[in-house]
């Protein structure tokens, strides 16, 4: 008889990260503030950007060609845009706009945050892995300080309480036009990108030494963050800065707890 494979650390994490985002979209989740904040809007929120990050490494894994995945997602895509399609149009119409605005509106939010408000993870996810396919040429480093510096700049989403004279009156501008950051030009590409050099990458040093120290230091810098934020809360919380280092260390941790000693000193040798 063939013995069943354990369910691989990734997965049990894939698991508890579904059941984060449906939290996310849950009402209250306690009745004291801070752990309230603590569980919605650091815990929960995690969940996202762990997503984003696999889909770049098994992208970057799979042996299909980008024509083959991109189809895949967006046959997806059009398959949950037409069942969120009625709602779309019923929620435009609550908003006193004519027919052909709404097509209009629904045909724009297709392209930018979806049909309906948690559709948007696909055309972040289909934009953002374009960003990382079409900035290939830069190399790493350099792909990575634009990844950043872009993410920077969707965190005023999250600081946006913090801002005063011009810098607000431009943040104001945009999410007058685009509603929020959270896309793939400021929020996908940076995740995306850490999962395809995670996966080309994963037997260096900074992927397999000390991984346990990176996290816990990578998780007391986002409970500073954290309180920071909730001190003075902006218009949302989808971006903070050290969800990124407790993003990329976090699986890696797991990987190399799941994986048997002898395996882990050829790993980290090679």
């Amino acid at each position: 008889m063939k013995t069943k494979q354990p369910m691989v650390p990734i997965g049990y994490i894939q698991f508890i990260a579904s059941l984060l985002v449906i939290l996310v979209h849950c009402g209250r989740l306690a009745e004291n503030n801070g752990l309230h904040f603590l569980l919605k809007s650091l815990l929960c929120r995690l969940a996202v950007p762990f997503f984003l990050l696999l889909n770049g490494y098994f992208f970057q894994k799979s042996t299909c060609s980008w024509q083959q995945w991109c189809k895949r997602q967006l046959k997806l895509y059009l398959r949950w845009s037409i069942v969120y399609l009625p709602l779309g149009w019923f929620y435009l119409g609550q908003q006193n706009l004519a027919d052909s605005l709404r097509v209009i509106g629904l045909a724009t939010g297709f392209f930018t945050v979806g049909v309906w408000y948690h559709l948007w993870y696909f055309p972040a996810l289909l934009f953002g892995m374009w960003l990382v396919r079409k900035t290939r040429f830069l190399g790493y480093r350099r792909q990575f300080l634009l990844a950043i510096s872009l993410y920077v700049i969707g965190c005023l989403e999250t600081y946006s309480s913090y801002l005063r004279g011009p810098l607000l009156v431009c943040y104001q501008s945009y999410r007058t036009l685009f509603f929020t950051t959270r896309n793939g030009l400021f929020y996908g590409f940076l995740f995306l990108l850490c999962g395809v050099c995670l996966r080309e990458h994963q037997k260096h040093p900074f992927f397999t030494k000390h991984l346990g120290r990176k996290l816990a230091v990578s998780l007391c810098l986002l409970g500073i963050e954290g309180r920071l934020v909730y001190l003075n809360q902006g218009d949302d919380k989808n971006f903070m800065l050290f969800f990124v280092p407790t993003t990329l260390f976090f699986p890696c941790l797991a990987d190399q707890a799941a994986t048997p000693k002898a395996d882990l000193a050829s790993k980290t040798s090679s």
